[in-house]
């Protein structure tokens, strides 16, 4: 009955870390990156597959660790499908993954200010960021207090009610990325209003991509260094 919200659960923190690799690759390699956007489905799937195999892993150590007594009910909610050692795994490697987070938004948020790179594309890694800021604090707060839950009580029932009500920072986080994705950047603002069909520039022959404005930068730069050092010889 939790397989659904259970892979929601898995997926978000690897698809956040996947979201900031594609920055940095974006950032640091804007030429690959370019080359990378030619073959999308293949360059979606490679992104997608730590994602997907983390929930199976997840979805499958759950499952082998699941409470076959019938007498051993316990309440259908999202956390409380994974018990004991599945539980453990979820919290600790969410930990490992959501430090990555930090480290690899932090070497783009670096490049950025070290190099001069489109004020678009800057504008996009500014909601990107906002948005991973509410989800660190979100799953911060979570995992504190799944941990926690058993030091400070020894109820069960009372733990699993501080595991529930802890996800509400987390469903928050996550509820709230398309309204701060829309407030914050025009770009991504154009291509929800595509989605829900609006009129938008998204599809037009003017609109240009973020991706493609630091790939711009980025060239028109190697270009003015060739011209400088010609000039110079």
């Amino acid at each position: 009955m939790l397989i659904i919200p259970l892979s929601g659960v898995g997926a978000s923190g690897p698809l956040i870390l996947a979201m900031g690799i594609d920055r940095l690759i974006a950032v640091k390699l804007p030429t690959k990156y370019r080359l990378f956007q030619q073959e999308p489905k293949h360059y979606i799937f490679g992104q997608l597959v730590f994602p997907i195999v983390y929930t199976l892993v997840l979805l499958y150590y759950g499952f082998h660790y699941r409470i076959v007594d019938d007498k051993l009910q316990i309440a259908c909610a999202v956390p409380l499908a994974l018990m004991g050692t599945p539980f453990q795994f979820f919290t600790y490697s969410s930990a490992v993954i959501y430090f990555l987070v930090v480290i690899v938004y932090g070497i783009v948020y670096y490049l950025l200010k070290s190099n001069q790179a489109s004020a678009r594309f800057k504008s996009v890694f500014r909601s990107i960021m906002v948005t991973v800021g509410f989800v660190l604090f979100g799953w911060v707060t979570t995992t504190l207090t799944n941990t926690l839950s058993y030091e400070i009580t020894d109820v069960a029932f009372t733990a699993q009610l501080m595991q529930m009500y802890a996800g509400i920072t987390v469903n928050f986080a996550a509820a709230s990325n398309v309204f701060i994705f829309y407030a914050i950047n025009s770009e991504y603002r154009e291509v929800i209003k595509a989605l829900f069909g609006c009129k938008s520039k998204a599809n037009t022959p003017a609109f240009e991509a973020s991706s493609t404005m630091v790939t711009v930068s980025s060239t028109s730069q190697m270009q003015k260094r060739k011209l400088t050092m010609a000039s110079i010889n």
